[in-house]
């Protein structure tokens, strides 16, 4: 086979599972010795020598205001035409719809298969929750049109595929798959996580510790777990934190309210908490919606017992009704919590549980990558 070459457009890496499994996805072509092409506003955070960066100028530092949005879906497209040409990649590989949306223009004149990749269900994103109507009806047609141009739509769960197809007519139903994320390989070592966490958070021997990962905003719904903090009668419950987003301060500002401040840590961004997780107690996963979550994958991995909010998401995940919890009953919420905390043959069930649900999860997801889109690029090097 020639050599082949991948054209990814995603405008920055940041924080959270989303670069993560981007990440994930471009070095998995990279390992296969493709050549990978990105266009992005500032450069990834990482660099091989088959990874080149295209970098496109923004008039704007900020990256999250109307100004620069309306600018890069302008300019965008007819960059990504231009660099597209010039390098005549044998694939186009974008990890949402909007960015498919971006490179029709590259598909259609230079007659490249393009391979969109679904990662929660469009203009239902977690991030759509503070959008006004006329930004969430922007998004939506982008969607459309994007998913609409694809040669291949490969989504992470067979919950995002099917509430998909309920808003977006995508034409050929054939050209979708699914490939759920699979578990990182964690090294699982529960003392010496334990010592570090005890240590660095300065938590009592006695604390039952329960943890929560991600970018906190609206959809992660933090709010419904403080309040199950709140209703522990045992005050030995300690909640521990890990990440960053718009919603930090007022959940902070939550924490101080329901006077749990003093059993509630926010941790930061650590980009050690898989080698954290395995001295965690007790996962909680209270979203209000997923795609398939990347934390919820390293807590699995982690072998860490695992509740979480009774959304279809969830539900192809843990599959034992009595780790899950409707998003908003908090009732429910602090009597799994009191119910893993005093009873250890309970807890331990729950950990067993986990344990066989995370063994359905357990694959090389790169490799699976390569072989989904490698028929498109069979037919343009052929």
């Amino acid at each position: 086979m020639p050599s082949v070459k991948v054209l990814v457009v995603h405008y920055r890496h940041k924080p959270g599972g989303y670069s993560h499994r981007l990440r994930m996805k471009i070095e998995a072509f990279l390992q296969e010795g493709w050549e990978v092409h990105y266009i992005a506003v500032e450069p990834y955070p990482y660099s091989h020598p088959n990874l080149v960066p295209h970098i496109l100028w923004s008039p704007t530092p900020r990256f999250d205001t109307p100004l620069f949005w309306a600018w890069f879906f302008l300019v965008c497209p007819l960059y990504t035409l231009k660099v597209g040409l010039n390098i005549r990649p044998h694939l186009i590989s974008v990890f949402s719809p909007p960015y498919g949306w971006i490179c029709r223009l590259l598909k259609r004149l230079g007659k490249i298969p393009m391979a969109v990749f679904l990662r929660t269900v469009p203009n239902e994103s977690l991030y759509s929750y503070r959008q006004a109507g006329w930004a969430n009806r922007i998004e939506h047609g982008l969607n459309a049109g994007g998913l609409k141009a694809a040669n291949l739509i490969v989504a992470n769960s067979e919950t995002v595929l099917t509430a998909s197809q309920k808003f977006y007519d995508w034409g050929n139903a054939n050209k979708t798959t699914v490939l759920p994320n699979n578990l990182p390989d964690i090294p699982c070592d529960r003392e010496a996580a334990r010592g570090t966490l005890f240590r660095e958070f300065f938590l009592p021997q006695e604390a039952f510790t329960l943890a929560t990962t991600g970018r906190f905003h609206k959809g992660k719904n933090i709010e419904t777990l403080l309040r199950a903090v709140a209703r522990q009668e045992n005050r030995r419950t300690r909640l521990l934190l890990f990440g960053e987003g718009e919603e930090l301060e007022p959940l902070k500002q939550l924490s101080a309210e329901l006077g749990v401040d003093d059993r509630v840590t926010f941790c930061g961004w650590r980009e050690d908490v898989s080698a954290l997780l395995p001295g965690i107690d007790l996962f909680i996963l209270p979203s209000l919606k997923e795609g398939m979550s990347n934390s919820l994958m390293e807590a699995l991995a982690c072998g860490v017992p695992c509740l979480v909010s009774d959304i279809a998401e969830n539900r192809e995940v843990i599959s034992r009704p009595e780790q899950r919890f409707a998003c908003e009953d908090v009732d429910r919420l602090a009597e799994l919590i009191a119910h893993c905390r005093e009873d250890g043959a309970f807890l331990e069930t729950i950990r067993q549980h986990t344990r066989e649900d995370a063994g359905r999860f357990d694959f090389d997801w790169g490799k699976r990558v390569v072989e989904t889109v490698r028929p498109l690029i069979r037919k343009q090097t052929r």
